[in-house]
């Protein structure tokens, strides 16, 4: 029997990643060039010569950075991995509990609160942008790392809680009648099975939670000030000057930015594509 060809399905898979590559592969190879000749025109497809100067200026490894880059690009993503991480972890640590108690349990206001909790997460960030400042202003906690990582928490909460509601709300309810006829307590069951056998919903949702405060320039630029808590989507703003904007130095800057996510991504991918298809255990 002759097999069936799709020649519509992959001239739209081609060009869909065309779409999401080619930028990116540009974006690589804008940051491998010169200065000079990232503004040349007619422009280079490829960096001739190829140069690492760009990620030793913003790293402030070799030697040759100049005044006009005095954000370290360096500590700006340790304070990324660090804010990023931490207000995901803390998002979930809250939000799995939660999450379950409202697919799981009925209680009286659980909907409402539940509606509550989602519809929160539609006001856009701008709003609470000048609240929060003030806050954390009186908290002492405007340009601190601490203050990101909780802000950061409660802005994904929401999305957290509504995402994992999906997959505990699909888990059989027998897994828990099982559980506790073997004599578990709400806790050691909820540890000791209803997480691992969730786990790729969890994974996704970590995965899915983390890109917000990764990628997030607003609310990090009016809630931090300085390096000591400044992300990378906030330092990588030194580039564009009021005289220049020195588009290779940026382009190494987002290329670094990019590789953290991008490497757990690939690494957890199989995890992540399960956890989004099936999101739990089939009873």
């Amino acid at each position: 029997m002759k097999k069936r060809q799709y020649p519509l399905a992959w001239v739209i898979v081609l060009l869909y990643l065309a779409f999401t590559l080619v930028p990116y592969l540009w974006l690589v190879s804008t940051s491998l060039k010169p200065e000079s000749q990232a503004v040349k025109i007619p422009l280079e497809v490829l960096p001739s010569p190829a140069t690492t100067e760009n990620y030793e200026d913003v790293l402030n490894v070799g030697g040759h950075t100049t005044a006009m880059i005095s954000t370290r690009v360096d500590k700006a993503l340790a304070n990324t991995l660090i804010v990023s991480f931490s207000a995901t972890f803390l998002a979930l640590l809250v939000g799995m509990p939660a999450a379950y108690s409202f697919a799981k349990y009925r209680f009286r206001g659980s909907r409402p609160v539940f509606i509550a909790i989602i519809i929160a997460r539609m006001f856009p960030v701008i709003t609470l942008a000048i609240p929060l400042y003030q806050l954390f202003r009186g908290f002492h906690l405007h340009d601190t790392k601490i203050g990101l990582i909780l802000a950061y928490t409660a802005l994904t909460l929401p999305f957290t809680i509504w995402m994992l509601y999906s997959f505990f709300r699909d888990l059989p309810d027998e897994v828990e009648e099982a559980a506790r006829i073997d004599g578990c307590g709400f806790f050691r069951m909820f540890l000791r099975v209803i997480l691992p056998i969730s786990a790729p919903g969890i994974t996704a949702t970590f995965i899915l939670t983390l890109i917000y405060p990764w990628n997030d320039l607003l609310l990090n630029t009016i809630l931090s000030s300085s390096i000591q808590s400044q992300t990378i989507s906030s330092a990588l703003l030194q580039f564009n000057t009021t005289y220049q904007i020195f588009w290779s130095h940026l382009a190494a800057g987002a290329v670094l930015a990019s590789l953290p996510a991008l490497i757990l991504t690939l690494l957890l991918q199989k995890v992540i594509v399960q956890g989004l298809t099936l999101g739990a255990v089939k009873g």
